[in-house]
């Protein structure tokens, strides 16, 4: 399920066509009484094969409010300073536990007057994990990692998501994979690999092709059961090292803690 904000021009049929849904589906997600009517700002839910990171509840501008996408690579002082207010004001409006972490797809509110005196500067964070998301585009091509928690429980499954994402409108890319695995996870612990996705498993040994059209999207999902060797994991900082087979193999790392 994707978000997505209708621009000026969209029709029902243009968003279709740009995500690869369907007109009925997009009404029933939305409860659209007339297809032929959007506004310009909407927010949409798109239900597409495969899910969006972001799955939360959409909110609702107010007056002086706009509606705003995060985007790979956004941080909440890159988004405070375009619209002109403050991170304080963000972080408050949108109810945000974690003003240092955001998902490519969350949709935000973002007041576009600040009231009041001057905010007091926040005070510096708790020493940091590490990333539990990481992005990388290459010539068209986005490639995101990234696990569903930044710290775990003893015995917590961890949920890995690997996405390569095709973010032309024109081009499509011939996916050239070595063999049918198309993708492997690794989790370290201090030097020691403690899982490997792959480990164990048959893959054929032949040269695989795969289409990704424009706007296409293929997400692989995986989990770690935090068991290593028999034993439970201990605690610690891990680091999750995961990358998709085809050329160019780029290899993304995140790091999460389990208590």
């Amino acid at each position: 399920m994707m978000t997505y904000v209708v621009q000026p021009g969209d029709t029902l049929y243009t968003i279709v066509d740009k995500f690869g849904s369907t007109v009925s589906a997009i009404v029933e997600a939305n409860n659209i009484i007339d297809p032929d009517v959007l506004f310009i700002g909407q927010v949409l839910r798109i239900p597409v094969e495969g899910e969006d990171i972001y799955q939360g509840p959409i909110p609702r501008p107010g007056p002086e409010e706009t509606v705003y996408v995060v985007q790979p690579g956004d941080t909440l002082a890159l988004i405070a300073e375009k619209f002109g207010t403050s991170v304080q004001a963000v972080v408050r409006r949108n109810s945000i536990a974690d003003p240092n972490f955001m998902l490519p797809g969350q949709v935000l509110i973002i007041p576009l007057r600040v009231a009041g005196p001057p905010e007091q500067p926040p005070r510096p964070p708790a020493p940091p994990i590490g990333r539990r998301i990481a992005s990388r585009e290459i010539d068209g091509l986005q490639y995101i990692l990234y696990v569903n928690k930044s710290v775990y429980d003893r015995g917590e499954p961890v949920k890995v998501t690997l996405i390569k994402r095709n973010t032309t409108t024109q081009r499509t890319f011939l996916l050239e994979y070595p063999s049918s695995k198309r993708y492997d996870f690794v989790i370290r612990y201090e030097q020691q690999v403690v899982w490997r996705w792959s480990k164990g498993k048959i893959f054929t040994p032949a040269v695989q092709r795969k289409r990704l059209g424009p706007g296409e999207t293929l997400i692989y999902r995986e989990t770690w059961n935090q068991e290593i060797d028999g034993q439970e994991a201990k605690p610690g900082v891990y680091r999750l090292i995961g990358w998709n087979t085809a050329t160019p193999n780029v290899r993304l790392v995140v790091q999460f803690r389990i208590t």
